[in-house]
């Protein structure tokens, strides 16, 4: 789903206007990227929680035999919420 595909179904289910959504939407993206750069999960009710992990450095191979120096960097790892991960496994 699209951003803006996002903002019609957000104004739709709540009944708010797109700008209104829209600026709600650009709100939670700025806030977020506050709280994950200050090292804070973000946790996102019925959806999951987003946090960040720290990866340390290693060495891969490449398909071509290549041995190649991956360094440590931090990534954003999401958990789903027990009610997307019920929802799922309900479809599956």
């Amino acid at each position: 789903m699209k951003k803006q595909e996002l903002v019609s179904a957000l104004a739709e289910a709540s009944g708010d206007s797109k700008a209104a959504c829209e600026r709600v939407l650009d709100a939670l993206a700025t806030v977020g990227h506050a709280a994950l750069y200050q090292g804070k999960s973000l946790n996102l009710p019925g959806l999951g929680k987003l946090k960040l992990k720290q990866l340390a450095a290693r060495s891969i191979q490449t398909p071509q035999g290549v041995t190649m120096d991956v360094p440590a960097r931090t990534s954003v790892k999401f958990r789903p919420a027990k009610a997307l991960k019920d929802m799922l496994e309900d479809e599956a």
